[in-house]
């Protein structure tokens, strides 16, 4: 990430850190909300029948849906729309915000026999990302192309962003990906 960082700033972009620590309510916000919808998708009969065929994980986080109220919903619903103000605020003024995709590389299957470690697992490979839902903006990731382990670099824009996001990845794409081959003494070719 930080050879990523120093890349793109010498290639002309400002960095600024931003804090954003709304994002610690992903898990009293924005799960209940997933789960409450789940279940009005699958409908709660249907997801209650299939607790044997469901992953243990999806049913344990869909499970307390099933007590979730309505009330509690809505509540849930309207701090959901506050907490994507305020994204949206700290976003103004910047192209998009940037962070590693995941805190972590992939392991084995085989290390999670238990739905307790997955679960815990997931939560935490998904710690950048999952905040992205919940202030409702659009993100993408590029895999960095630098020798070692595989690493991506979140870029995450704006509400609606769309094209801008796209535009932003393929440009730091291009940067990162010329950086990488000037470094390894290879040299680009426009020529056809």
């Amino acid at each position: 990430m930080q050879e990523a960082l120093r890349g793109l700033e010498s290639a002309g972009v400002t960095t600024v850190p931003v804090e954003i620590p709304e994002a610690a309510e992903i898990d009293t916000i924005f799960a209940p909300i997933v789960s409450a919808e789940l279940l009005a998708t699958l409908g709660a009969e249907r997801f209650a029948s299939g607790k044997n065929t469901l992953d243990p994980i999806v049913w344990a986080r869909g499970e307390p849906a099933l007590r979730f109220l309505a009330v509690d919903y809505i509540r849930q619903r309207r701090r959901q729309a506050e907490l994507c103000d305020i994204a949206a605020q700290r976003m103004k003024g910047l192209d998009g915000w940037v962070s590693a995709t995941t805190l972590d590389v992939a392991v084995p299957v085989a290390e999670f026999q238990n739905a307790a470690k997955a679960a815990a697992w997931i939560r935490r490979s998904t710690h950048n990302t999952r905040p992205v839902n919940l202030f409702g903006q659009c993100a993408a990731s590029i895999a960095l192309p630098f020798p070692g382990l595989p690493v991506g670099l979140q870029i995450v824009c704006s509400a609606g962003g769309d094209a801008e996001l796209l535009g932003i990845s393929q440009g730091i794409e291009a940067t990162l990906g010329r950086r990488a081959l000037a470094d390894a003494g290879q040299f680009l070719s426009t020529s056809p």
